[in-house]
């Protein structure tokens, strides 16, 4: 496969098999997108990836915390525009759509908005850290690692 293939193949999983893959190819991936092109070779994040019980006290304290709104760190800019906040729209419609929950169903909106902090169930959670300070080249450059 090569990455035009792959950019078309994408797609975002909110199911997973309980199963772990095996943490020599979690570490293996991780490794190899390490090679990806940075900036003065910078690389100025930190990777976390968490299985088994490590990971349940990970979520466990996930879904204990308060949920605090950080209006610095929000997911959109304020006001969103157009053609974005109708695309934004209709994505979440459809999204709900495919899952049963008509848009008058906040609670189990929430609820499933909620999975994305227990990684919907993923056996395997990836994180990646860091520094707010880093310029728009080191943010640029942990996307192309992504």
């Amino acid at each position: 496969m090569d990455v035009s293939e792959a950019l078309r193949r994408r797609r975002s999983v909110r199911a997973f098999l309980p199963e772990a893959p095996p943490a020599a190819l979690v570490q293996a991936l991780l490794e190899q997108a390490g090679q990806a092109a940075s900036g003065g070779n910078l690389q100025p994040w930190r990777v976390l990836a968490l299985a088994g019980e490590p990971l349940r006290e990970l979520l466990t304290a996930v879904a204990a915390a308060a949920p605090e709104h950080n209006p610095g760190h929000s997911h959109y800019p304020p006001n969103l525009w157009e053609p974005y906040r109708t695309r934004r729209f209709a994505n979440g419609e459809d999204l709900y759509r495919s899952l049963g929950l008509s848009r008058e169903d906040k609670a189990g909106r929430m609820q499933q908005f909620a999975r994305n902090g227990q990684f919907f169930g993923a056996p395997v959670g990836v994180m990646v850290c860091i520094d707010e300070r880093m310029g728009a080249a080191q943010w640029i450059d942990l996307g192309i690692y992504l």
